[in-house]
């Protein structure tokens, strides 16, 4: 059993190579995701500032122990596309297009919410939960170069 961010949250997971692990509030009962960094971490910074300032009801805390950083955040329920596409055996050409659009329309939220560009699409990073479409992985959004700063280059 491990134990972080002063004990607040508990899980029977093991980090071993996986960058998210699923924990309890040990106070409430409350599935929490945990993800962890190497201190210092300029990825933990900007995914840390993503879920905070857009994702309020589902940010939690972020702590430190001196060679990890950690971003605590509501678990999100659902399914990540890879594993949704593996056990239903495909989608049907109206389920992708339905699906397709919700991407995009996450897609397009995040960066009209933040003025970033998701830098990571990729199935195992779009969780689906019956109608809802979450992205996920923050670490590599960055500020959208203005036309200005296209031309320029």
């Amino acid at each position: 059993m491990g134990f972080y961010c002063n004990g607040k949250y508990a899980s029977d997971e093991e980090f071993d190579g996986k960058a998210v692990i699923r924990a309890i509030d040990r106070h409430t009962g409350e599935h929490v995701a945990i993800k962890r960094w190497r201190a210092g971490s300029t990825e933990a910074e900007n995914e840390i500032s993503v879920w905070r300032r857009l994702y309020p009801k589902l940010f939690m805390e972020s702590c430190a122990d001196g060679e990890f950083k950690y971003l605590v955040r509501k678990w999100i329920d659902g399914c990540a596309l890879t594993v949704l596409s593996a056990v239903s055996g495909g989608f049907t050409e109206s389920d992708m297009l339905t699906l397709f659009y919700k991407i995009v329309s996450a897609l397009e939220n995040f960066y009209e919410a933040s003025g970033m560009v998701y830098g990571d699409l990729k199935p195992e990073n779009i969780i689906v939960n019956g109608p809802e479409v979450t992205l996920i992985d923050y670490e590599t959004a960055a500020a959208a170069l203005s036309h200005e700063d296209v031309r320029d280059k």
